[in-house]
Order: C-alpha cells, then sequence, then structure tokens
C-alpha cells in the first residue's frame, strides 16, 4: 500500500506500509544492525508477533531496483517508522486519538532528519490539529526539522509540546538467556494477566498515566512479555515490570511497603530473559536526572547504549490546562445562567462561505467579565468590572487587540468604574497600561498590580481523590449564611461586597470544615470567578490540625466533578502558599498577574 502524497516530480521513494512479507525483510536488514537499532527491530518484532491493527510499520527504501523482484527485495532501507494508535480520555471525558511513533534513519544528519518529517506528512491518518502525537528519536533534543513540522501542523504553541532527554541501556540478548532467576523467600515471580491492568495503571507516574487507558495497558499485558512478583501467602501483587511498544520494558514499580526486598530486581530479571526468549532486546530508555534509575539498571547489568529522547505534542486545538482560568470563566457564564457574567470574542477568520465554516473558524479573542460592586470610602456604591481574557497568541500585536477590544466595551465608563483584570506574565503588557492611562487618567498610585503564578490540579487526578477523614469536624459546602464570615476574613474584602460572595457560593463549587459539636465553620475555600478557586482561611485557633488540606481536597474534587478544572493564583512572595498547593498535588502552570486599576477621580 503506497500513500498518495507524493508529488509527481519527486525522486525520492514512496513511503510504504509493510506487508506481513516485509517485516521479515526488515528484521533481516536490522538484525545486522543490532544492537543501534534495537527499538525499530524490536517494534517490527512486535508488529509482526502480535499481529494487531493497531501496530503499523511503514518503509522507505534507500534506493528502487528496477532489475528484477529478487534485487528489489535486497534493496537497504533509509527509513523505517513504527506507529502505534492508542487512546486516552482527555480533561473534557473526550476519548482522543495518541499516535505513539518511533523512527530509524540510516544515516544520522539533518538531511534524514528532514527525511522523517517529510514522512510524516505522507502519514495521512493522523488528524494533526486534534490528534495527540508522541515520538522517539535519536539525541537529547527534538530535530529542528521535526520542531518545524509539528509548529506547521498543530500550531506555534511550544507550552503543549514536552520533551524528556533520555538514555537508553540495554542487556545483550545471550546474556538474557543465561540469566539465572533468584529466589526470594515468600514470593513468586510470574508474567501478568489483563486483571492486574488496573494496578498497573494506578501506580504509573503522572503525567504517563493520563497519556493511556486501562484497556491499553490490559493489551500490552496481553501481547508483549510482563513480570510480576506475588506474594505467596494470598497472591498480592507487588511489584511488576511489563513492555510498552515503542518505549521497551517500562512501568517498573514495587508497592511501597514491600520495597529494599529485592523485588524489582528479581522483574527485572525475570522480564529481561523473557524478552530474550521472545526474540525481543531488552531495552530501557531513562529520564535524563533519574538517578535512581540509571544506577539500578547499570547494577542489574545493562549497558549504556546512546542518548534519545521521548516527545508528547498536544494540538494546539488541546489548549487545556493553559486556558483554565477563561475555559472556568465560560463554563461559569453557562451554567449559572446569571446576567453579571458575559463573555466576548473574536474570531480569527470571518468564513462567509455557510453557517457550518462559520462554527468551526478558530478564535483570535475570548474575554470574560463580570459586574461587580463595592463601596468606596465616601460609602458609595461603585461598579466594578472584573476580567479575564484569553488571546490566540502571546505577543505585543494580540495585546494591541485586546485593548482595541476593551475600548468597544461602551458599558464600562472608565471616569468612575473600577476594573480588574487577569492575564499572562508578572507584568502589565505595554498596550493595556496605555491604554488604562489613556481612559482612567496618567496617575500610577491608583492601579496596582499583584504578580502571581497560576497552579492547576489534573481533572482525572481530582475526580479520583479519596477525602481524608479527621476525628472531630466534617466537610461540606457552604451555603449563602457563610457569606459574612467569608467576607471578614478576605484580605482583599475591599474590592467585593458580602452580597457578591453569597453569590459565589451559591452558584459555584465551595467546601468548608465544621466543628461536629456546633457546627461551627473554622476553615474555608470557594470559587472566585474569574480567579479559580479562592479565600482559603482557617481560624487560627484551628490551624495546623489538617483542615486546609481537607477544604482543599474536597474543592479540588467538587471543581472537577462540576467540569471545571481546578486552579489557583498566588501570589508571587507568599511563600508558605506556594508550599502548601505544591505539597497537595497541584502543578506550577505559568505566570499571571492581577491588575486592579481605579480611575484618577478616586
Amino acid at each position: 500500500m503506497e500513500l498518495q502524497r507524493r508529488h509527481p516530480d519527486e525522486k525520492d521513494p514512496l513511503l510504504t506500509l509493510a506487508t506481513r512479507k516485509c517485516l521479515f525483510r526488515l528484521l533481516s536488514f536490522l538484525d545486522s544492525r543490532l544492537p543501534s537499532c534495537f527499538a525499530i527491530y524490536s517494534f517490527v518484532l512486535a508488529t509482526l508477533q502480535a499481529a494487531y491493527p493497531s501496530f503499523r510499520v511503514y518503509y522507505r527504501r534507500k534506493s528502487i531496483s528496477t532489475s528484477s523482484s529478487r534485487d528489489l527485495e535486497e534493496d537497504d532501507y533509509s527509513l523505517i517508522i513504527g506507529i502505534r494508535l492508542e487512546h486516552f480520555v482527555d480533561s473534557n471525558k473526550q476519548l482522543k486519538k495518541l499516535w505513539n511513533l518511533i523512527a530509524w534513519t540510516l544515516d544520522d544528519d539533518e538531511a534524514n532528519e528532514r527525511v522523517v518529517a517529510s514522512a510524516l506528512d505522507e502519514l495521512d491518518m493522523i488528524d494533526w490539529k486534534t490528534d495527540v502525537f508522541e515520538m522517539r528519536y535519536k539525541h537529547y533534543t527534538q530535530p529542528p526539522a521535526i520542531t518545524n513540522f509539528l509548529i506547521d501542523k498543530q500550531g506555534p504553541r511550544m507550552d503543549n509540546k514536552y520533551y524528556y532527554p533520555c538514555n537508553q541501556y540495554y542487556f545483550p540478548m545471550k546474556e538474557a538467556l543465561n540469566i539465572k532467576i533468584r529466589e526470594i523467600d515468600g514470593v513468586y515471580v510470574k508474567s501478568l494477566e489483563r486483571c492486574h491492568a488496573q494496578m498497573v495503571r494506578d501506580h504509573w507516574s503522572l503525567p504517563f498515566r493520563e497519556q493511556t487507558t486501562i484497556e491499553h495497558v490490559s493489551e500490552e499485558i496481553e501481547l508483549l512479555p510482563s513480570a510480576g512478583v506475588f506474594l505467596k501467602e494470598n497472591n498480592e501483587l507487588v511489584s511488576w515490570m511489563m513492555c510498552w511498544t515503542p518505549n521497551g520494558m517500562s512501568r517498573l514499580n514495587t508497592l511501597e511497603e514491600h520495597r529494599r526486598k529485592g523485588y524489582a530486581a528479581l522483574v527485572t530479571e525475570y522480564l529481561s530473559k523473557r524478552i530474550a526468549q521472545s526474540g525481543l532486546v531488552p531495552y530501557v530508555n531513562i529520564r535524563l536526572g533519574n538517578e535512581a534509575s540509571h544506577n539500578f539498571f547499570e547494577s542489574m547489568g545493562f549497558k549504556l547504549l546512546c542518548p534519545t529522547h521521548f516527545m508528547v505534542a498536544f494540538p494546539d486545538s488541546c489548549r487545556l490546562p493553559s486556558c483554565s482560568a477563561i475555559y472556568s470563566f465560560v463554563l461559569a457564564t453557562l451554567l449559572t445562567a446569571n446576567p453579571s457574567f458575559r463573555v466576548y470574542y473574536r474570531r480569527h477568520c470571518t468564513s462567509t462561505s455557510s453557517s457550518s465554516d462559520l462554527e468551526e473558524d478558530d478564535y483570535s479573542l475570548i474575554i470574560g467579565i463580570r459586574l461587580e460592586h463595592l463601596i468606596d470610602s465616601n460609602k458609595q456604591l461603585k461598579k466594578f468590572w472584573n476580567f479575564v481574557a484569553w488571546t490566540l497568541d502571546d505577543n505585543e500585536a494580540n495585546e494591541r487587540v485586546m485593548a482595541s477590544a476593551l475600548n468597544e466595551l461602551d458599558m464600562i465608563d472608565w471616569k468612575t468604574d473600577v476594573f480588574g483584570m487577569r492575564y499572562k506574565h508578572h507584568s502589565q503588557p505595554p498596550a493595556i497600561k496605555e491604554f488604562l492611562i489613556d481612559k482612567q487618567g496618567p496617575r500610577m498610585d491608583t492601579k496596582h498590580c499583584y504578580p502571581c503564578n497560576q497552579y492547576y490540579f489534573p481533572t482525572k487526578d481530582a475526580l479520583n481523590i479519596k477525602i481524608r477523614e479527621i476525628d472531630g469536624v466534617y466537610v461540606k459546602s457552604l451555603e449563602r449564611c457563610h457569606a459574612q464570615i467569608v467576607y471578614d476574613y478576605w484580605p482583599y474584602r475591599e474590592n467585593t461586597s458580602i452580597e457578591h460572595v453569597a453569590d459565589e457560593i451559591e452558584l459555584l463549587p465551595s467546601a468548608g470544615v465544621f466543628l461536629k459539636e456546633n457546627d461551627e465553620p473554622v476553615s474555608w475555600m470557594m470559587c472566585y470567578t474569574p480567579n479559580g478557586m479562592s479565600r482559603l482561611h482557617t481560624l487560627e485557633e484551628h490551624r495546623r490540625r489538617g483542615y486546609a488540606a481537607l477544604v482543599t481536597e474536597y474543592l479540588t474534587k467538587r471543581v472537577a466533578q462540576s467540569g471545571f478544572v481546578p486552579f489557583v493564583h498566588i501570589v508571587v512572595d507568599n511563600d508558605a502558599s506556594h508550599k502548601f498547593f505544591k505539597s497537595m498535588g497541584f502543578k506550577l502552570l505559568c505566570p499571571a498577574h492581577v491588575l486592579v486599576a481605579f480611575p484618577d477621580s478616586w
């Protein structure tokens, strides 16, 4: 099967999907090049043995022979690509395709890297706008030709493309076949079964667990060699390792309470031998910085072969979690149907051909704005416009577009109203600063900028949080009657009102820890659109008892259950909060800032 993406004038051979007969020829070709090409060798052999439609191998010949079919079979290959279709569930609970790819080229230079990029362009079953793409290739860094290709196909964002430099180790096949499996009292070792897939996935480290499913782990256990250590007394699985094509031996884990008993060494020995007996080459990819794993595999007799890297690239259409703030605002606007929430947008391009085309256009700007009120120093009620913005690209041109959009919001009286804004970076964009000076006046002492870091909690993990129990207290959502105490202890209360706090408690997820003896709230947290999870506080006399962690766990799970992304903004110099949210499992997402701008008339 030859793909039809080739230009008629091109002289390069076509990229061809390997038949079963071709797979045998490829193995013969690669066999003489072992161990340097064992990763692609193992993929080709797994494709042959598994006979599974999700495994595909493509190749390109170094030259095309026309003299005879015999000559054609003996031609060299310049490029071999192994690709496997997997699936995962994204943060919106949508099933997405994930293409797992490994490439081998005859020579190691820029010209061949361009050949790989060209070959990727011929894989027309991949939808680069929606599918996720993983790749393993030589060197610690991604080749420029591949980077440029992905930017062209998926979009210019780099924060959704992740690179993991690794060292590749292998165990010589002859030596692996001669391994004598050790015996350890109280346990036995054997291959895993499909029923063990849940446990393997549950203990697989983030973020990799998010990029697979239990079904795929089950298939790998069924199709490829694996190993598990089991307790003799109850057949409990306590240590395991398996194969994950095209990553080699992977997912090694021993339960915490069973470590330092030699179980990891036992499963590694057993799996190395099983792999060699299956005709595969035992190998692993170890991320740089993971010194414990480097030392372990070297002690087991694995030999360093070469540098490599593992890359995961999400298309720009997969914008979560980077756009968590505006996503949450749009969802809150939809769910609450509250007239104080408004969302405005600007399209990236305007389609005139049909309404269907119009719906599929990209957006270049999305603005969420909420009307609140506050009481000024003269006890006058003032409008406070709370604003969050998202732009397609992160550059000065889009910041000017945003300033232009603000100018179109004619319901704001810039001479009397207060304006709050959350946006990227630790400092205010010059275009916004100039706009506010033009609209509100030149005074800077009335414009307060708070640099922050934005953290988020992966939605899937949030849904699996097990809420802790603490003696003497219980946790539940807040009620409107709790708005007064939340307001009284909020350090920025001059910028809001009790009524608005009550509305947020009523409309959005919240959490409070209450004493069982008198139902008194002693710790709480709530959602404050567009600021995310906010207003965390524990009464002084009830601190250091785990209550803040309890309300954070509860609210994080409630936020995820409501379809939102759990996220927080932490002011840069608030070291205690940074440490706390990191300890709770929140991950640093990006720098941001909160701006509160009062007009010069104040």
